[in-house]
């Protein structure tokens, strides 16, 4: 099981707890009672997952209210008895020794922040040592790789190798970060009550906030950092003849982002979601003839004042999928459950399609493709050896032989269970027919004669 998702409701309307009482620290693997007891927890819900030998084991997550409104915590647990996981750096394995520790089955810790409309708004995650004496801070939180979207937790129930890793997503689509200018582009002269400037609107048609509008040769500089980090400057200087999505392509190229404008309005968004510096610092306006606002009053500061940066967006990290975790005032329920491990199985049947792959099908219900038939196409048909049993050789008068596999070029399909009917030249095989099937006649008709002699020669006699 490499990828968990696990959509649930945490009903909203129950109030925060009055003291902290974390998950984490009231879980205890070593307890002969068993780990967690149900005053502890508001909710849980349980699923079956997959080590890399197939073996099945119950993965179990429960959450409970915090001490701040809109906030969950949740504690990813499995069986204590069966958590067999590398403890830190070193070799020993939980259940290792005589006494079980206290965090053995306590696989990830974390807290969910939804929004006042109850969808859900940030996730923040902590791994559980193996005392649970945790402290969650800053400096002890799992942070995000650039381009990671979910939080994984280690977990080994067979006590060999390296720790195994599964992801765990809550129903969610991670939404990469974006910036925005300060400044709004106008596209008429009337001041802020002006309509907004679009991509489609021409650079002759563009104006800022204090009427000034923006004129051939003019150039805007955007200086900053790509997601990655690296620095990135962009010199853009502005044609009448263009239309400000011209401006959007370049930073886009140059940015490496996704660039809109909204209500006027610059958006950068990355390409890459988790953490991100993607980031413009400043923005400066010169004239054709190299000329600052300060020297020229008139210059157009369309996107925001001479010197300003972007501000980062500081909107929702993640969209709800079509199913996702909520914290509506309905009762508590589990929604949606899925992870992509099986259990071993064994060959029952094989497959080909119309492609000539070769598919294994197995009891757990996967499918592998195993192999391809290919198929040999040559210029001449009729000067291919007859085998018989629809059986044909090349030779020298079929030509150039063509290896490839089906539905390519002149290659005809494959169709599996099925059996090819004859490709015999049916209008000769009937013309034979017919020539046999007189030849029989004409032979019968003289055995019969014969017959009739042979009978009068016996009754002459």
């Amino acid at each position: 099981s490499e990828n968990v998702t696990v959509a649930v409701n945490l009903q909203g309307t129950i109030p925060p707890e009055d003291t902290d009482a974390p998950l984490y620290a009231a879980w205890d693997g070593a307890a002969p009672a068993g780990p967690l007891a149900e005053s502890d927890y508001s909710f849980s819900t349980t699923l079956a997952a997959y080590d890399d030998t197939g073996v099945q084991f119950d993965l179990t997550v429960y959450f409970d209210q915090t001490t701040n409104a809109n906030e969950q915590e949740f504690l990813v647990t499995c069986d204590p008895a069966l958590d067999r996981r590398l403890i830190g750096a070193t070799s020993t394995r939980y259940n290792d020794g005589a006494v079980a520790e206290k965090g053995a089955g306590a696989l990830l810790y974390g807290k969910l922040t939804f929004g006042v409309s109850g969808d859900l708004a940030g996730i923040d995650c902590w791994e559980v040592p193996a005392d649970t004496l945790l402290t969650p801070t800053d400096a002890n939180k799992i942070v995000l790789a650039r381009g990671e979207a979910d939080y994984s937790f280690a977990y080994n129930v067979s006590g060999t190798g390296a720790n195994l890793l599964s992801t765990l997503n809550f129903g969610t689509e991670a939404v990469p970060q974006s910036i925005t200018s300060p400044g709004p582009a106008l596209a008429t002269a009337a001041g802020t009550t002006a309509p907004y400037a679009t991509p489609l609107t021409g650079w002759d048609s563009v104006y800022d906030s204090a009427g000034n509008q923006v004129q051939d040769g003019d150039s805007i500089t955007f200086t900053g950092t790509d997601g990655d980090g690296n620095p990135v400057t962009l010199a853009y200087v502005v044609d009448q003849n263009n239309e400000i999505g011209d401006l959007l392509t370049q930073l886009e190229s140059q940015f490496q982002c996704d660039a809109t404008i909204v209500d006027g309005q610059l958006r950068l968004a990355d390409l890459v979601v988790g953490d991100s510096q993607l980031a413009i610092t400043g923005i400066t306006y010169r004239d054709a003839a190299g000329l600052d606002p300060a020297a020229n009053p008139s210059l157009a500061q369309c996107f925001g004042t001479e010197g300003s940066g972007f501000v980062v967006d500081a909107g929702d990290r993640y969209n709800l999928a079509a199913i996702g975790t909520t914290s509506y005032a309905t009762p508590s329920a589990t929604l949606y459950q899925q992870q992509d491990g099986f259990a071993t199985g064994h060959l029952e049947n094989l497959a080909v399609d119309k492609h000539g792959i070769i598919s294994a099908l197995y009891s757990n219900g996967q499918r592998e493709e195993q192999a391809q038939l290919v198929l040999s196409d040559f210029t001449n048909f009729e000067g291919m050896a007859m085998l018989g049993g629809n059986l044909f050789a090349a030779t020298e008068r079929a030509g150039t032989q063509t290896i490839g596999f089906a539905g390519e070029g002149p290659l005809g399909s494959v169709q599996g269970n099925t059996l090819e009917m004859s490709n015999v030249d049916l209008g000769q095989q009937f013309a034979e027919l017919i020539m046999t099937q007189r030849g029989f006649q004409a032979n019968s008709v003289s055995i019969s004669t014969a017959n009739e002699l042979y009978q009068t020669v016996l009754r002459l006699k």
